[in-house]
């Protein structure tokens, strides 16, 4: 695609009220594909938590409950860098923090490789990592949401993103057959290293006007509805995306059926993340938003509660599919309240700050319950505020228009 026929495109289909806004641009090709590349590289320590909970259990002899205090700081650390990002009075620009992220990103795996079997150098490294993940997250939000409809873009990022998962957790058996099971954070290294000069091109992302990018962020009702209601849905996620692999090893099912599962599983994210930039302008955003949401918190339950292989296969792909699409939904409900970015920031970091909760809530739940209580308590938790948060913030946004 030509950066002509993009514009095009961009102006063809750009569905939504800010696209006559003056502070509303085109995104230019190039951001675009950093925006891709920086959305994989900064969701991929979340995405590849079941991996790395399995490589300290088996290669550093954790306890499920240890495993998962190492996601808690890891995600805690990511939640905690977005968030004070997001209230900066002068914000670095996107570049800057996408290119330091990655650097330390890269640098961090490759300690854990070496020093993940002490309990404080491993717990240190996953907090480094999650400050180089909310580094980057910050950055391909902030560099899209000053966009034209950012619905699409931020679909066709998250799916773009995905592809570099796909690509990390694919190295993951070869990484672990040559180095041993920690050999896994060398697989997830690698990404960083390949993305780090290609975030170069978040250079060229538009921006609000000035004035309106150094303003405080306030959050009106609909926003703190939008936190809420992402936080919990990200918790339930937490809950049972960090054990989904040791699910599916209760199912007896073998190590690599497990990983081209979750390859499987990423690829069906990335269909459902360009299906939602190609419905975009077709369905309103109420409708998209809400099944999205509704069918996380299913998708949360049968991927716990999976009886046969076939059960676990459907309920894993359907997990990336919905969880991939309400994502770019919410980040664009965010954008719309505030296109400076710093909403959708700060959303994001609270949405990673539950994310960081459910690793050692689901931990506890396996060390001494069950798996069909581990798919309740997530179910129950992924959906408990869309009843009450989603109408307050559906209003909100059509009042917008």
């Amino acid at each position: 695609m030509t950066m002509d026929s993009y514009a095009d495109f961009q102006s063809e289909n750009s569905g939504n009220s800010r696209d006559d806004s003056p502070s509303v641009a085109v995104l230019p090709l190039p951001v675009l594909i950093g925006a891709c590349i920086g959305s994989g590289t900064a969701h991929l320590a979340s995405s590849a938590m079941p991996f790395q909970v399995d490589a300290l259990m088996t290669g550093a002899n954790f306890s499920a409950t240890n495993s998962g205090w190492f996601g808690f700081f890891e995600i805690i650390a990511l939640s905690l860098t977005m968030i004070a990002l997001s209230r900066l009075h002068r914000p670095l620009p996107p570049v800057v923090t996408a290119v330091a992220g990655a650097a330390l990103g890269a640098i961090a795996n490759i300690l854990l490789f070496s020093v993940a079997r002490s309990t404080l150098a491993c717990w240190t490294c996953a907090i480094l990592i999650g400050v180089a993940s909310g580094s980057l997250a910050r950055s391909y939000i902030q560099a899209v949401s000053a966009s034209r409809n950012v619905d699409r873009v931020y679909s066709i990022a998250s799916g773009g993103g995905l592809i570099v998962i796909v690509g990390a957790i694919s190295l993951v058996p070869l990484a672990t057959r040559l180095c041993g099971p920690l050999g896994a954070f060398l697989a997830f290294c690698a990404p960083m290293l390949v993305a780090t000069p290609l975030l170069l091109m978040l250079r060229r992302a538009p921006h609000a006007p000035m004035a309106h990018e150094r303003a405080p962020l306030r959050l009106s009702a609909g926003g703190v509805a939008l936190v809420v209601m992402w936080t919990l849905s990200s918790l339930g996620q937490s809950v049972a995306w960090s054990f989904a692999g040791r699910v599916g090893a209760h199912l007896a099912l073998t190590e690599k059926f497990i990983v081209t599962l979750s390859s499987v599983g990423i690829i069906a994210g990335v269909l459902g993340s360009f299906g939602g930039a190609v419905i975009a302008t077709m369905l309103p955003r109420s409708v998209v938003l809400l099944t999205s949401l509704v069918g996380v918190a299913a998708a949360c339950f049968f991927s716990c509660a999976a009886w046969s292989p076939w059960s676990y296969a459907i309920a894993i792909t359907g997990f990336w599919v919905f969880s991939m699409l309400s994502y770019a939904y919410l980040l664009g409900s965010a954008a719309s309240l505030d296109d400076t970015g710093k909403a959708g920031t700060l959303c994001s970091g609270m949405d990673r700050l539950g994310f960081a909760l459910g690793a050692p809530l689901g931990g506890l739940v396996v060390d001494h319950g069950s798996f069909l209580t581990l798919a309740l308590m997530a179910a129950v938790v992924a959906g408990l505020a869309i009843p009450f948060c989603y109408p307050v913030l559906h209003r909100e946004l059509r009042a917008a228009l």
